[in-house]
Parts: C-alpha cells; structure tokens; sequence
C-alpha cells in the first residue's frame, strides 16, 4: 500500500491497489500520496478466475457447441440453434433454464446480445442479452399482429424449487440465491418504437404492462404474457413493439421513471424513487417498479 501511495505521488496520478478490489469496487492511492478512494460501482466489473481477477467481459463466442460470454460472474450458456433450451445458468440452489415454444434457430451475435430470429413466429424476434450478473430477454414484435398474441416461456428450475402464489393468488418468483425469500413475479413491460428509443423523452410514445401468468404442464412450469389486444391494435402504437422480460429487475430500472413519469401524468399515484449515493459519489435510484 505504501508503495501505492509513493508511486501515486511521483506519477501524479491515481494507482490502483489491487489487492483492496472487491468485484464492484476498485481502490487507488490518490495524488497526495496519504489517502485512499474508493470508486463503488453498481454492478460487477471483475471476477475471480483462477485465483486472479479477471474483467468482466460479456462479449458472446460460440464454442463447444453453446453460446457463452468471455467471461461473466455467473455461468451461463446461450443456445447456439437446433434445440428449445434458450438459456442455462447456475445458481445457488442448483441450475436454471429458460426455454422456447419451438426449436431455435441459429442466433446472430453482436456483442454481448444473441437474436433468434422469428423464435415466436414469422417476424417476431427473440433477443437476449448477457450482463455481468446474468441476462434478460426482450420479444420484438414487428407489425400489429391480426389477434390476440400469446407468448410462452417454458422454465425449468433447480430441483425441489417451485412457483408459489401470495395471499391474493398471485405467482411468486422463488428464490435462486442463498436463503432469499420468494418475492412477486413482476409483469413484464410493453414499449412501442418511441417508448423504446434510448432519446425518447419520458412522456413519449406508449407502454403499458403485461402480467405473467404461471401455467403447471407435465414438463414443467410455463411463463406466459398476453399482451393486450387493444394496446397492440391502437393506431398510435408504434411498431416494432418490445416485451421485455419482467423476470429481470435491471430491464425494470431501466425504464421504471418513464413508466412513473407517464403514470403521475395521468393522475395515478405512484412510489416516489428512493436516492441514495454509493461510495464512488454515483447515484443510485431506485423506482417502485424495480
């Protein structure tokens, strides 16, 4: 450490002390060669690999016959086409999958985002993106549909883990991590074309929510989303539309103070987001629907 420091001060410039990281922070030696700073991150940037620690990296590469991310805190697989098993990850309470109605086709890769496309038929496009602490999904639904549409998602979860149901019957998602307790399955979010866009302003074009329903069938559990027919056939939807999976709460805070934003917009009342500052002078928020 004191090296750190005397190197700090000569050089004029922060340096790292490697051996006070943590996975989501980084610890220097600042220029006056007698402090320490801390920088806290909100999600994961390394992870120990073999003893040492290794960035985060969740560019997707095919190989052994799956679909993996360089190198990611949690171990996950992607499918890499001709199966219906979309995702596979280990968690602490065994391994998880998320599957397709049908057999996949061979993904286009960009980054760290796989494309199946036409997984939920003839346009209608499966996208998954890995991050540093697991994935999420979003269904992208190209033109307004004819009828109703009805979007499965088979789930196989770790042995002896099952759905439940809170007092007013609706599903819970059980907890995969440690001793958790299970907590309400979140619906999903609906976006139009300028809902979606990373520019629109907060009130612009449409969203509106999708409750996930849970269906027993004899393989297993099925997450099911009915988008609302009226949502989908308003002339001032804008296409393509996107679901993004409610099952990943980082999709949610994406978008939660745009959903609040057109929600006290129209008079409802809504949580207030709660602030708070992490270590590294980031700021942290947090909406009611994350």
């Amino acid at each position: 450490m004191e090296a750190a420091q005397q190197e700090a001060k000569r050089q004029n410039k922060q340096v790292e002390i490697e051996a006070l990281h943590t996975e989501n922070s980084t610890t220097v030696a600042t220029t006056n060669g007698k402090t320490l700073g801390t920088y806290v991150h909100s999600a994961p940037i390394r992870v120990k690999k073999d003893g040492a620690w290794a960035a985060i990296d969740t560019t997707l590469v095919e190989e052994g016959g799956v679909v993996r991310p360089k190198v990611s805190k949690v171990e996950v697989t992607l499918s890499a086409g001709g199966d219906t098993t979309l995702a596979r990850a280990k968690t602490g309470k065994g391994e998880a999958a998320v599957s397709a109605p049908t057999a996949l086709p061979k993904p286009e890769l960009s980054g760290s985002t796989a494309t199946y496309r036409s997984a939920y038929g003839p346009g209608i496009d499966l996208v998954v993106t890995v991050t540093p602490t697991g994935l999420r999904q979003e269904i992208v639904i190209p033109q307004r549909p004819d009828g109703k549409l009805d979007l499965r998602l088979p789930v196989e979860l770790p042995t002896g883990v099952k759905y439940g149901k809170d007092a007013s019957g609706k599903p819970t998602l059980p907890a995969l991590e440690g001793d958790g307790k299970a907590a309400p399955l979140a619906s999903a979010l609906l976006l139009d074309k300028t809902a979606a866009s990373p520019d629109a302003p907060p009130d612009a074009g449409r969203m509106s929510t999708v409750a996930a329903t849970v269906e027993q069938t004899g393989k297993g559990s099925v997450l099911r989303y009915t988008p609302d027919e009226a949502f989908l056939a308003d002339p001032a939807t804008t296409y393509p539309v996107t679901l993004l999976d409610g099952r990943h709460p980082v999709v949610r805070r994406r978008h939660a103070r745009r959903y609040l934003h057109q929600q006290r917009h129209l008079g409802h009342r809504c949580p207030q987001p709660v602030h708070g500052r992490a270590g590294g002078g980031q700021d942290q928020r947090r909406g009611g629907l994350a």
